[in-house]
């Protein structure tokens, strides 16, 4: 890959921008029902829309940090606010993720003449490892969101039993040590 090419290919990225990320928020777009696709392209309220808000605004982001300045911090983050919508909603890990490697697809085909013209084909496909180094974050990104999310429905079944067995008169310590407790169940048997 050459310095001279790799600068071109930035370059038509920039140029094409716009193209690629409304075909980017489609494709995305498109894993959601049609009467909630509508509502996200055509409310532009972000406080009655938040979701389609969030959406536009972080994908121009991660466009902007995985193609032309590659930071592992901010692009952690940025996918973080796109992820963590698509966990909450219970897709599976191949459906909240599919829309990073739906960029490749979606630069080659609106680049599909300049990459030949300029024989970008060696740049392109070291952006496609790019991208698939962003899946691979992507996918610990999705695993730490769908573990809070874990740990925070523990929590509340835990706080439920637990205000249930004080309003029935129940108590019960459990912080109690766990040796103690093998001690109680040895001395009753």
């Amino acid at each position: 890959m050459s310095v001279k090419n790799f600068m071109k290919l930035n370059d038509l990225l920039k140029q094409k921008k716009s193209a690629v990320l409304k075909q980017w928020l489609n494709t995305l777009l498109e894993s959601y029902s049609s009467d909630s696709r509508r509502f996200f392209t055509k409310q532009k309220d972000p406080f009655a829309n938040p979701v389609g808000t969030t959406l536009s605004r972080e994908l121009e982001k991660l466009y902007d940090l995985c193609l032309l300045e590659w930071d592992t911090n901010h692009l952690s983050s940025v996918l973080e606010n796109i992820i963590r919508l698509r966990a909450v909603q219970d897709f599976i890990p191949s459906q909240a993720l599919s829309f990073i490697f739906d960029l490749k697809t979606i630069i080659k085909e609106e680049l599909k003449k300049d990459i030949l013209a300029y024989n970008l084909q060696s740049d392109i496909v070291a952006k496609e490892q790019e991208i698939d180094r962003l899946a691979l974050l992507g996918f610990d990104v999705y695993s730490n969101c769908r573990q809070r999310l874990f740990e925070i429905r523990v929590n509340e079944v835990k706080n439920q039993i637990s205000g249930f067995m004080r309003r029935s008169g129940i108590v019960c310590d459990f912080e109690q040590p766990a040796q103690e407790l093998k001690e109680v169940i040895v001395d009753e048997q």
